[in-house]
């Protein structure tokens, strides 16, 4: 079997954003101002710069037709494209609270994450306590359905079909629901940042901070932000802590840079 290395890099030569002298043509920016942030480029015998990685801001210039036509602005609707998408899960382990008790915490949560200036794409919720197991459907249809209605973010309810009260193991269940790049985990009752996913937004698309987990500021997953495909790949917390895991596996692969905590980028 031979090893099959993929070439993958980012040609400015063919994207709108590129701004370039005319004779002869040398590229001497870029209108998004990403050159001086993407320290792995060099220039081609164009005089282009090729970036070693994906830009997620490259379009062409039939994109830019396109956008022109609907008398959209070309920069505005990149960053809408690429803007952040992440999922909340919320993870009640509690077990004997009495059901409008813990009803109240969880709305208080959902209503938190909803009032975000960058909305989640969804909420994932997760439910030990044995008075919503009794009353599922009443707790997912009648008493949170409503809340989303007119917001645009999707809406699961997890019935703990394992039987796990283990916090961990939950919250890799209700992990398999989210379908978007990112996700975040609390508690209900916790206070749910309103600028947390756009914080991360502009880490990742202005700022051009590259990482697959933003540790929380403490020991738990509290505030903790986590790429999907990376849970995914090391298992969740399936034989060990996910965190855990995932330093082991970045420290293997000299990749430990992709591991920052929020004081690296607020």
């Amino acid at each position: 079997m031979h090893d099959k290395t993929v070439d993958l890099t980012t040609r400015c030569e063919s994207c709108v954003f590129a701004e370039y002298t005319e004779k002869p043509p040398e590229q001497t920016g870029c209108a998004l101002n990403r050159l001086d942030k993407l320290p792995n480029k060099k220039l081609d015998d164009n005089n282009f710069y090729i970036i070693e990685g994906t830009c997620n801001t490259c379009r062409d210039e039939a994109w830019e037709k396109r956008t022109l036509e609907k008398g959209l602005n070309l920069v505005n609707k990149v960053y809408e494209e690429c803007e952040v998408q992440l999922d909340y899960v919320l993870v009640d382990d509690s077990i004997n609270t009495p059901y409008e008790d813990i009803l109240k915490t969880i709305k208080f949560s959902i209503r938190n994450m909803l009032m975000s200036i960058i909305k989640p794409k969804s909420i994932i919720v997760i439910s030990s306590n044995k008075n919503i197991s009794k009353n599922f459907t009443d707790f997912a249809v009648n008493d949170i359905e409503h809340i989303f209605k007119n917001t645009g973010v999707k809406f699961y309810a997890c019935k703990d079909f394992e039987g796990s009260t283990i916090y961990e193991r939950m919250i890799d269940i209700a992990v398999k629901q989210c379908k978007h790049t990112f996700y975040s985990v609390y508690k209900p009752g916790e206070f749910i940042p309103f600028d947390l996913i756009s914080k991360l937004n502009q880490a990742i698309n202005f700022d051009l901070v590259k990482a697959v987990v933003l540790k929380g500021r403490d020991c738990n997953s509290y505030n903790t932000v986590v790429h999907r495909k990376i849970h995914n790949l090391v298992g969740g917390n399936e034989g060990g802590y996910l965190l855990d895991k995932i330093e082991f596996l970045a420290k293997e692969q000299n990749l430990e840079s992709m591991i920052k905590e929020w004081d690296d980028i607020s």
